[in-house]
């Protein structure tokens, strides 16, 4: 047995003196290293350049003074505009440093690319650009700035500055870079008022008139409904609506050609919470049926429907002081609908009747 346990350690060590004969010897060069192999500065600023291994001694140098100095510890520092290569060497080993030196231009200002007021519909999206004052301002880092909004229930900001609206409602969306900040109004809502960021005021001081041609923005179905019976207008467009030519504008001012289930929508604010009485300046043919209507706020039934009385000629236009309609305070919907035509309404006037 102890012959046989030779032999095979015999075999071992030849196999293992084989398996040594294959591997292969490669040189080993002797190198150094810095730990920035470039660097951006601006003209002005230093930076501490540090080589290894630590126990050589490195001679350094740089390849334009006018561009970048560098002194016998590898301090750096940046004289002008520029590229200039730092040099570090010790005996026949070297390390090149690339230098890139800006001229600092400081930021003096933001600015928001967009209107101050900023009528967005719920689920709608916009981007809002912004641009640095001047525009080549490079001293703050461009991951320095922040998107945020003052209430995310009515709008949210993405960090590229995408703003969606979430519900009904008024937020302002900020925007800061570096320690400049500045701000948009945003107002969300299902529709808009006539005049840009202007619903009509109602309060107790005095009456309020509406004309019934300037319902609000938002278009067919969402702001009005019109069956389009007169051949279109253009005076909705000359004030910023083109989604509205369906609803004929006569020359008196007056909603021409009304037909039962048509409506429209006005955005109010209410300062004074109290009963008011609208009256209806309106015209009516010879004949035919009794115009109906009744109206609506924020989307629930305020009013009886009422009928109002008929001037007897298209081109007259009378008072009828039918309705009384009780408002709360705050911002609301007011929806005028036609439950059967046959007149041309003109404008309703809401005068403050009691608390």
């Amino acid at each position: 047995m102890k012959k046989i346990i030779l032999n095979i350690s015999l075999v071992s060590l030849l196999a293992l003196s084989a398996s040594c004969d294959n591997f292969q010897r490669t040189d080993v060069y002797p190198t150094i290293t810095v730990d920035h192999s470039s660097v951006t500065l601006f003209e002005g600023d230093e930076i501490q350049l540090t080589a290894s291994p630590s126990s050589l001694t490195f001679k350094w140098s740089t390849s334009d003074e006018s561009i970048a100095t560098v002194d016998n510890s590898g301090l750096v520092k940046a004289i002008k505009q520029g590229s200039a290569s730092i040099f570090c060497e010790s005996g026949d080993m070297s390390f090149e440093t690339e230098v890139y030196v800006s001229r600092k231009v400081a930021l003096t200002d933001i600015a928001m690319k967009c209107d101050s007021l900023i009528e967005l519909a719920i689920g709608a999206t916009v981007t809002i650009p912004v641009s640095m004052v001047p525009s080549d301002a490079n001293d703050v880092p461009t991951t320095d700035f922040s998107w945020w909004s003052d209430d995310e229930n009515v709008a949210r900001v993405s960090q590229s500055g995408v703003v969606k609206g979430i519900g009904t409602g008024t937020t302002k969306i900020h925007y800061r870079k570096g320690s400049f900040a500045k701000f948009v109004t945003f107002d969300v809502q299902v529709t808009f008022p006539f005049e840009k960021g202007h619903p009509f005021v109602i309060s107790k001081d005095e009456p309020t008139v509406i004309w019934f041609r300037d319902f609000d923005r938002g278009g067919m179905n969402v702001a009005f409904y019109d069956t389009g019976g007169g051949g279109g207008n253009t005076y909705r467009a000359q004030h910023g609506d083109p989604t509205s030519s369906m609803v004929t504008i006569e020359g008196g001012g007056n909603i021409g050609y009304l037909a039962s289930g048509e409506w429209y929508i006005y955005s109010i604010s209410v300062k004074d919470a109290g009963t008011y009485k609208i009256t209806i300046n309106a015209s009516s043919g010879s004949g035919g049926s009794q115009g109906k209507y009744h109206f609506e706020i924020d989307g629930v039934k305020a009013t009886e429907t009422m009928p109002i009385q008929g001037s007897g000629n298209w081109g007259q236009f009378i008072d009828d002081d039918s309705f009384q309609i009780n408002l709360p305070a705050g911002d609301h919907k007011l929806k005028f609908f036609a439950d059967n035509g046959s007149h041309n309404p003109k404008h309703m006037t809401l005068a403050y009747i009691s608390e």
